[in-house]
């Protein structure tokens, strides 16, 4: 049932164009899209309720920045929008329960190396863990934003990476799968996609897990 006021972000294509990307380091050519937040009463847009913001997609790498002043995270590289995002979703998911285990941060530096690129030491991941809401927002909204500039591939692995930081415990508690099907519903995806996505997440694990 759709709630009675919530925020939707409508998407328009703007032309392709060239961008300096970032993680390339090079100029790239690009996909860009404008994105505009709106007022929603009962799931109708009804007003329009803040600035649009361009977004560029590289189509060599994939990633996706915000502009013209894409935000900076350290002194010289700025993360990209779909990295923010699953740093963001392996943050909510290891505190989406009242424990954190040891197991959960062991699987999130095996994800945040294998989806967004990047080679975390402990303190460093309990660092971005603590900050990522504060710095991010709240990530299921983020997917939201995003879900119009993503492809169905990079969707699934989304919902991947949020699946295999669940089961690292070999457990699927009650509030992980929820915060799982939350992702599934603001990026769009068919719940056949949402399955297919833990089907593959499944062959990254040993064994099914025992759900709570």
């Amino acid at each position: 049932m759709a709630r009675i006021l919530d925020i939707s972000w409508m998407a328009a294509a703007l032309p392709d164009g060239r961008f300096r990307c970032p993680h390339c380091g090079a100029d790239r050519e690009c996909r860009r899209a404008s994105l505009r937040p709106w007022l929603g009463l009962f799931g109708r847009r009804i007003l329009r309720s803040g600035r649009a913001r361009t977004f560029f997609v590289c189509r060599t790498c994939g990633r996706i920045y915000a502009g013209p002043d894409m935000q900076r995270d350290a002194a010289t590289t700025p993360r990209s929008e779909d990295e923010r995002a699953i740093l963001g979703i392996v943050a909510a998911v290891i505190f989406s329960d009242s424990r954190i285990r040891a197991t959960e941060k062991r699987a999130a530096r095996d994800v945040i190396r294998r989806y967004a690129g990047l080679e975390l030491r402990a303190s460093e991941l309990e660092s971005l863990l603590r900050g990522a809401r504060r710095r991010w927002g709240e990530p299921v909204d983020r997917l939201q934003r995003l879900s119009s500039l993503l492809d169905d591939a990079s969707k699934r692995r989304i919902v991947e990476a949020a699946y295999l930081v669940s089961t690292a415990d070999r457990e699927l508690h009650s509030q992980e799968s929820r915060l799982i099907d939350r992702i599934g519903e603001a990026l769009d995806l068919p719940p056949r996609e949402v399955t297919r996505a833990i089907q593959r997440a499944r062959h990254a694990t040993q064994g099914p897990e025992r759900t709570e």
